[in-house]
């Protein structure tokens, strides 16, 4: 078996791999900046007197997709619903500039592409040569968790792929909308487990009343507004033996602990419980109130490689090539690029 940094995947989060202990005990989780910056939040402009205030609403990440063997384009993805609910045409991308502050890019309700079923939309980024340099990764689409609901790229393909697991661990990075940082965004990571496998699942919108359906993943994980389009990572747990030789010569084993990570979906919804809540004797009576329940909802990331390879995107994909329109490099998330001494 393969050393998880030797996967052409993701960025590492990986346990301790030095440690002489039982198979499957593992020790303090480590998150790699590079999973932060894969992330952008979507804000909309509130006029507050005088003055027009960009709100952060949700969250959306980039998205690395190849054209051919020499180009490679980038898209922002976030949750159809953000885009189709939000009451406004324009909409702007708050992104973390290279060597500090922020840099707002608009765009319109009409440039983004959505899915047809799924909550899925996305853009593709193909800046003007006015946008200042951009602090960001994006998540390969190699790395993508497939419609069977398994990691199926080399080498796993050859042994039937990583299989999605109820009780396996994931996280995501998000905006925290009640701290989403002043100079630069500041995004946290919530952290839980896939309670339920992949079926039809009735989705809330978060701004208005209506209902849709799709398949979706159920994961023990607190979401609420801010989280809408966060991207979610999946790690599978793996362990490999290897024989080590002391510097006094004594032979023996070590048990090496890591995870291989996978792009599983994004956050589309989570569920609340309806609560009748006394008022205060000035207001006698009843509200109704939600409590949240900690379930939420992840829509499959293959949703999103339909929506990409749809038609009509990748005839944009086809026009902006052939238009040469500015592409600014971006840098995919290598896992040599964080990897420490030390780490598997």
């Amino acid at each position: 078996m393969m050393l998880p940094n030797r996967f052409d995947a993701l960025c590492p989060i990986l346990y301790d791999p030095c440690r002489k202990e039982p198979a499957g005990r593992r020790s303090v989780l480590s998150i790699s900046p590079d999973h932060l910056k894969c992330v952008a939040f979507i804000c909309i402009e509130r006029q507050e007197g005088a003055v027009a205030r960009k709100e952060p609403i949700a969250t959306a990440f980039f998205v690395g997709f190849p054209f051919n063997e020499t180009i490679d384009l980038s898209y922002l993805v976030t949750a159809r619903h953000v885009i189709e609910d939000a009451g406004r045409d324009m909409f702007f991308i708050r992104l973390n500039q290279d060597g500090g502050g922020i840099h707002y890019l608009p765009t319109r309700k009409s440039d983004w592409w959505l899915h047809d079923t799924a909550d899925i939309a996305a853009i593709l980024y193909s800046p003007s040569s006015d946008v200042p340099a951009i602090d960001y990764r994006r998540v390969p689409s190699t790395g993508f968790v497939d419609a069977s609901y398994r990691f199926m790229q080399p080498p796993f393909n050859e042994s039937g792929g990583l299989a999605v697991s109820l009780g396996h661990e994931l996280y995501f990075p998000s905006l925290f909308v009640q701290h989403f940082g002043e100079d630069e965004n500041l995004p946290i990571v919530r952290f839980g487990q896939i309670a339920r496998m992949p079926s039809s699942v009735k989705l809330q919108r978060d701004r208005n009343h209506t209902i849709f359906e799709q398949p979706a993943y159920l994961a023990e994980c607190r979401s609420w507004g801010g989280h809408s389009g966060s991207p979610v990572f999946w790690m599978y747990p793996m362990t490999q033996s290897q024989r080590v030789t002391r510097s006094d010569g004594v032979r023996g084993q070590v048990v090496l602990h890591g995870d291989h990570i996978a792009f599983l979906g994004l956050v589309s919804a989570h569920y609340d419980i309806p609560t009748l809540a006394e008022t205060t004797e000035e207001l006698p009576g009843r509200v109704s109130t939600r409590l949240n329940a900690g379930i939420s909802a992840i829509t499959p990331s293959h949703f999103i490689l339909e929506l990409l390879n749809r038609a009509d995107v990748a005839e944009q994909r086809s026009e902006v090539v052939a238009r040469s329109m500015p592409l600014q490099g971006i840098p995919t998330m290598d896992i040599s690029e964080s990897l420490t001494e030390g780490d598997l």
